[in-house]
């Protein structure tokens, strides 16, 4: 007899039937849950807060060279929890999964979404395009590792660089816009797109954000403190919304609400355990803005993403780490070459219709919530 997973003969089998079906069927479905419960909800282990933007050059490879070690676990976890998440069904119902997809890559660090739902993923040396359906659509190359991608209301692509901004021409190009931003420390992560063409630009490295005008040329800077925000160097989430800048602030555990010429206007958050706050020592380490003024944000340590209100209340968990089972696998697995805060970081974008996209940064994958 075959039950999920354990196989006896046909007499134990029968012996079993008879004598004691109940102790049996439960004292499997436990091994079944402490399994499941080990892969999803062991916490990582703790990083530090700042740590180097770059990984080790990967080797090249062939057809028939073996996978990297990078890759080899992460695909060793998603089979593990694939696993364990096959056996768990067995005994209670499921939901639909999200659709889902591998960016070709072997380091991804952003995503963007335009107004005509085409997905732009910061991959390695590039830009690749896909569908939400996952088909890949075109590449763009670029000189230097692209750090994060953003789209305007128009659907022109931008793009940070190490210490610079730039946009994707009509040709196909990317162009640098203005001279290089800040001293050797500079590291933009994120960048978000006003109305009237300014660019504003998260530098988690100068630990400030750059305001440029069309052409990238500064306009000003928005500090908070002689320290600057409290970010790690992996990410420095914001976005445009209503003609305000909405910023993360993570080692505040906070979100935050400014004025173009940077006046703080508003904030809410705190670090907690509760679901209405954020846990750990930086998060949330990404957030995007849905159509209806609601912000989704996305939590790393135990993997989560979130809806709340503009005001800061919760509305409800759209993921938990149960989801990201994968990712937590490979982040403990390869603690000892993850760099710091990039283990089990997040992603979000948001579709024209208001699907929630995900980028798993350890995994390499893209998922888009319903």
């Amino acid at each position: 007899m075959l039950l999920a997973g354990f196989t006896t003969s046909a007499s134990e089998s029968k012996a079993m039937v008879k004598r004691r079906p109940a102790t049996v069927k439960l004292r499997k479905l436990g091994k079944l849950r402490i399994a499941f419960a080990d892969i999803v909800t062991e916490p990582v282990p703790r990083r530090p807060m700042c740590c180097p933007s770059e990984p080790p050059k990967p080797e090249p490879m062939n057809a028939h060279a073996s996978l990297p070690r990078r890759a080899f676990l992460t695909s060793s976890a998603r089979a593990t929890a694939a696993l364990s998440l096959g056996a768990a069904s067995a005994f209670a119902v499921e939901e639909k999964p999200p659709r889902s997809f591998t960016v070709e890559a072997t380091q991804v660090r952003g995503i963007a979404v335009s107004t005509r739902g085409e997905l732009a993923v910061a991959a390695d040396h590039a830009i690749q395009f896909y569908g939400l359906d996952g088909r890949r659509l075109r590449t763009v190359s670029a000189a230097q590792p692209v750090r994060c991608v953003a789209f305007d209301a128009q659907g022109r692509l931008f793009a940070g660089l190490k210490n610079q901004a730039a946009r994707l021409g009509a040709t196909g190009v990317l162009e640098p816009l203005g001279e290089p931003l800040g001293g050797r420390d500079s590291a933009l992560t994120c960048l978000a797109l006003a109305d009237d063409g300014q660019i504003f630009a998260a530098d988690s490295g100068e630990r400030l954000i750059w305001r440029l005008a069309a052409d990238g040329h500064v306009l000003g800077q928005i500090k908070p403190a002689a320290h600057g925000f409290t970010v790690p160097r992996a990410f420095f989430p914001i976005a445009w919304r209503n003609g305000q800048l909405i910023v993360a602030d993570p080692g505040r555990h906070q979100i935050q609400t400014y004025a173009p010429d940077g006046r703080l206007l508003a904030k809410w958050g705190e670090r907690s355990r509760d679901a209405s706050g954020f846990a750990g020592c930086c998060n949330p380490v990404s957030f995007a803005a849905l159509p209806d003024g609601t912000l989704v944000t996305a939590e790393r340590g135990q993997p989560r993403v979130k809806l709340f209100n503009a005001d800061g209340t919760l509305r409800r968990e759209l993921a938990g780490p149960e989801q990201f089972a994968a990712s937590l696998q490979a982040a403990r697995a390869e603690a000892d070459e993850l760099l710091g805060c990039q283990a089990g970081l997040l992603d979000l974008a948001v579709s024209p219709r208001g699907a929630v996209v995900v980028l798993d940064r350890t995994t390499r994958e893209v998922r888009v919530l319903a």
